[in-house]
């Protein structure tokens, strides 16, 4: 078209999101418009958890032996993208692990096999991130290639779409379904090529639609092959790289040669291809990323059904019958009480639930007499969701845990223990029984406690277990022999990882002859089936020689260069971090100068010798492989997957300086957040010392030092957990601002946006991390001597002895008195009566007196005591507490499974959608909870000027302005007016720019104009 192509010399990440949601498609543009540059990614999803364990194995493809990998020293092990505990709409798109620190990717070889990619969008830019760190060239497809030549790597030629499809056999369809048509007029260049269908639909479009967005991209272009592939994969996994391994790529198509094509290209990219069959398979892969937990509705709804039902019966019988029969106010226990016994129930339910339709089951086929029969479908579905009910009632089960924890921290359980030890005053035995009483009360909980030091087992450390696992061993402590054609594999060297590696390949089916200088002292320390013999016998016949020696000894190996000659060296040696800066050669590409014949490949370095004994448990161990020579790199690929690893491919040898590094790091992602998190921890530590000691010190002299140790640490971790948490979702409520303000999503947001997004998975994890240990520290109150002191006090603070002495005393004043004015009477009326008579008169009533005032005493003794055993109970407080609680454990419940769903096998076994559910929605719900939380525990204190101490305020009103200011953003975000520019601006939408393009004639109806 006698365009010119325009490229950046440097990439910007993306401002917007990293993908869209399917639900999000207001004011759609023109049907027929094309908008290539929105790019199919915002509908995505992740990777499916085991749709099907089949596997189709053909021979390698010559695809695959020309991917070269670029030349450069800045690739790094993938790692997880830091989007845990957080929204997916407000990524950045470019992860700056896969950029240089110029924001470039270094140019790929110009024999490097080409791929084409129509579209700009999110998946576009992390498609091409991933090709060209993987050694493909790429070119990009745009209609505005000045305006998103910024957003992809420099290595990524960014042109138009009729050049950008010109060349490459293998071209890659980014673009919604409803803008297929425009690319149309591509048809005569596209002829012959094969079509890669990176799309989704939404939930609408793949209802109305009955077929599938790839069958429709194949009717549009029959003279193409077309492939379904890659659209259960995100755009982060893409640009994190297959984690763990375990990422699968489904795939489907009509033409088996593409399907091996591309099945070399996911694997040269590091995923695993699963082949899916025809074209025709299509519409259910499409329909995967749409599901949202499948199999997890129907458990769910029973889950929720008991805890209704449980929950009101318990609710009538505990709360509604005693204020119905007795009037007795229970409605506190409605937020805790009731809900946690409410839970075990529901719990022991769902357990039986789970062993239920096996009895059934059972019970059916001594019935029938045969198991070739169907279960009902009802009985059918109930076993296929065991699992999903098993873990259901684990967690309901954990949660009745968690409130049975909070249950002697509730202030109506401190009020019941004072009123109890009250209740037990007997007016002989005041002082004894009370003390007695309460002492007992408060020390039951003491009778488990020292009983437990004694079950407690010791965990041995890493260096006290043996180098070589008996699991790989006989009963006499050798290998079975390996057949004698099995391949042979030289290793030099007699160290701890030259010893796993040679138990791992003799494991695995490999003939291994090590070399040493010394075969007598070495050979016992090598499983039987390993041939120990000297260096140079050991290096004639193997084909592929694993150097297992340290940097400043392979010049001893000179000798052998003639033996070597021809053969490939794997060098698995790892540098200090004081070698790794002093020598600016890796030690592969220092072993490849001292043996210019062979072939030198870097690879098993980040493996340890513990994981080669162990074997790759669950899939999970990947091992970095680079080299200059492909068909070295092909070999060794190959001998890794027969040792039950994950090869990944990591270019040329000059990046073997970037892996020997990897080693070296110490939790690199996870400085800036834990200085973060100790930063705060000082801070709140301090302000809550000044507050809670040291005022009550200086103002009243009351010592409260002994708080420091526990209750000053546990009244700051929350502090700090709140904050963190409130940090996971600010940036992405300043990357939705910035976006509204910029009105595009085609600018880079500031570097220290772009850091902290990529940190917040692990500013989350803290956060999770500083919450158990606040749930901790709280579970372990009740069992300090000074709660159980206060205890007494307040006990002993409720019967007033001044008041019952003063009682009693006045009244045996006045009784004794009356008595003695009847005697006295008596006497002055008696003198001129007989003297005997008026003696038994006068005794009579002395009596007489005497007997009332003992009876009116006792009377008056107990009316005083019972008088002065009044109940302890504050209402208010005993809502609060319970509310307070019962906030603290669902939030901490939510922090669980947020932190569950981090993990990498978790993670990867939910589709996108999925994981945005969990990550975005219920974290925002936690942080909800934990903002009620707080306001509980605060309830009017920020009102009460006694709780300013030093005129500082209470710490948790510190806590709560980040929170809120948070939840007042996230809600003006859902305003319809803010909420359809946000999802305008995330599908390619800028406020300044209108892209008019002209439509291919069969399919014109007139001058379209989108935004993008």
């Amino acid at each position: 078209m006698g365009r010119v192509a325009t490229t950046r010399p440097g990439p910007a990440p993306p401002a917007g999101g990293a993908r869209r949601e399917e639900e999000s498609r207001a004011e759609p543009p023109p049907p027929l418009a094309t908008c290539s540059c929105h790019g199919s990614s915002k509908r995505r999803a992740a990777e499916v958890s085991d749709p099907l364990h089949v596997r189709v194995h053909r021979p390698r493809d010559p695809w695959r032996a020309s991917a070269v990998r670029a030349t450069s020293s800045h690739r790094t092990k993938p790692r997880e993208p830091a989007t845990a505990m957080s929204g997916d709409m407000d990524k950045p798109l470019i992860s700056r692990r896969l950029v240089d620190s110029d924001g470039s990717l270094a140019e790929v070889p110009s024999k490097a096999p080409k791929v084409g990619i129509l579209g700009s969008g999110d998946f576009a830019r992390s498609l091409a991130t991933r090709l060209v760190s993987s050694g493909f060239s790429v070119v990009v497809g745009s209609r505005n290639p000045k305006r998103t030549a910024g957003l992809f790597p420099s290595a990524a030629h960014v042109t138009f779409q009729e050049e950008a499809v010109s060349s490459p056999q293998v071209v890659f369809v980014a673009v919604f379904r409803e803008h297929y048509s425009s690319l149309c007029s591509l048809g005569d260049q596209l002829a012959g090529k094969i079509l890669v269908d990176v799309s989704n639909p939404t939930e609408k479009e793949h209802l109305q639609n009955h077929q599938s967005n790839a069958e429709y991209l194949a009717s549009l272009f029959p003279a193409c092959t077309v492939v379904k592939a890659f659209n259960v994969i995100s755009a982060w996994a893409l640009q994190a790289g297959p984690r763990d391994g375990n990422r699968q790529v489904l795939i489907c198509s009509d033409q088996l040669e593409a399907k091996h094509t591309i099945s070399e290209m996911t694997r040269t990219m590091g995923f695993t291809p699963l082949d899916m069959g025809s074209l025709a398979s299509a519409r259910e892969i499409e329909a995967i990323p749409l599901r949202l937990f499948p199999s997890w509705k129907v458990p769910i709804l029973l889950a929720l059904g008991l805890f209704v039902c449980f929950y009101a019966y318990n609710f009538i019988r505990d709360v509604l019958q005693p204020y119905v029969r007795k009037h007795e106010n229970k409605f506190y226990k409605v937020p805790l009480s009731v809900v946690n016994t409410t839970l075990p129930c529901v719990a022991y339910v769902l357990l039986s639930l789970v062993y239920l339709p096996g009895v059934l089951a059972a019970a059916l086929q001594l019935r029938r007499g045969t198991k070739y029969q169907r279960f009902p479908d009802w009985l059918d579905h109930w076993l296929q969701h065991r699992k999903q009910i098993g873990l259901l009632s684990f967690f309901f089960g954990m949660l009745h845990a968690l409130y049975s924890f909070c249950l002697p921290l509730r202030r109506s359980h401190r009020y019941d223990l004072v009123n109890l030890a009250v209740k037990q005053v007997q007016p002989t035995t005041f002082t004894g029984s009370y003390l007695g009483t309460t002492v007992a009360i408060l020390t039951r909980a003491d009778l488990s406690v020292g009983d437990q030091e004694g079950a407690a087992t010791a965990m041995s450390g890493d260096m006290d277990k043996p180098l070589i696992s008996r699991r790989l061993v006989d009963s006499d402590g050798s290998l079975a022999e390996v057949p004698s054609k099995a391949p042979k594999v030289g290793i030099l060297g007699s160290g701890d990882f030259a010893r796993s590696l040679a138990t791992r390949l003799v494991s695995s089916g490999f003939s291994v002859v090590v070399g040493s200088r010394n075969p007598k002292r070495t050979a016992g320390l090598f499983p039987s089936a390993a041939h120990v013999t000297f260096q140079e016998e050991a290096v004639s016949s193997p084909q592929v020689v694993f150097v297992a020696v340290f940097r400043e000894h392979y010049s001893s190996l000179c000798s052998l260069g003639d033996q070597l000659a021809g053969k490939i060296l794997v060098d698995v040696s790892n540098p200090t971090e004081k070698e790794h800066l002093q020598n600016h050669q890796s030690n592969a590409e220092y072993l490849a100068s001292l043996f210019p014949a062979c072939t030198v490949v870097k690879a098993f370095n980040v493996i340890s010798a513990w994981a080669l004994q162990a074997g790759p448990r669950d899939g999970n161990r990947q091992v970095l492989i680079c080299s200059d020579q492909l068909e070295a790199k092909h070999t060794i690929s190959e001998m890794t997957r027969t040792m039950g690893f994950t090869p990944l491919d990591m270019g040329s040898l000059a990046s073997a300086r970037e892996i020997e590094a990897i080693p070296l790091r110490l939790f690199p992602s996870w400085k800036v957040p834990i200085l973060l998190a100790l930063g705060l921890f000082v801070c709140f530590y301090a302000y809550n010392f000044i507050r809670d000691v040291l005022q009550p010190y200086v103002r009243k002299h009351e010592n409260k030092f002994y708080k420091v140790p526990l209750s000053v640490v546990n009244t700051t971790l929350p502090c700090v957990a709140y904050v963190l948490l409130s940090l996971v979702y600010l940036p992405g409520v300043l990357a939705a601002a910035l976006q509204l303000r910029r009105g595009t999503k085609y600018q880079r947001f500031p570097d220290w946006l772009d850091h902290w997004l990529q940190h917040r998975k692990q500013i989350g994890l803290l956060s999770f991390f500083f919450g158990m240990l606040h749930a901790l520290y709280s579970f372990c109150l009740p069992l300090r001597r000074s709660h159980r002191y206060d205890l007494v006090n307040l006990a002993v603070k409720q019967v007033q002895p001044t008041t019952f002495t003063g009682s009693y005393l006045g009244t045996t004043v006045a009784i004794l008195t009356r008595a003695d004015l009847s005697v006295g009477d008596q006497e002055g009326a008696g003198e001129t009566q007989d003297d005997g008579a008026c003696l038994r008169r006068h005794s009579e009533k002395v009596w007489r007196l005497a007997c009332q005032s003992l009876a009116m005493l006792s009377q008056f003794i107990v009316d005083v005591v019972l008088a002065n055993k009044s109940r302890l109970w504050v209402e208010e407080e005993v809502w609060r507490m319970e509310i307070y609680l019962s906030m603290g454990v669902l939030a901490l419940g939510m922090l669980s499974l947020l932190a569950v769903t981090s993990l990498p096998s978790i993670a990867n076994s939910l589709n996108w959608k999925e994981f945005s559910f969990v990550q975005s929605t219920l974290g925002f719900v936690a942080l909800m909870l934990s903002t009620l939380h707080t306001l509980t525990y605060g309830w009017t204190r920020a009102f009460e000027e006694n709780h300013y101490k030093f005129y500082l305020p209470p710490t948790f009103t510190l806590t709560l302005l980040l929170p809120c200011v948070i939840i007042l953003a996230k809600g003006l975000f859902l305003l319809p007016c803010l909420s359809r520019r946000l999802t305008k601006i995330r599908r390619g939408w800028e406020k300044d720019g209108a892209v008019k393009f002209m439509l291919p004639a069969d399919h014109m109806q007139g001058e379209k104009t989108s935004h993008v």
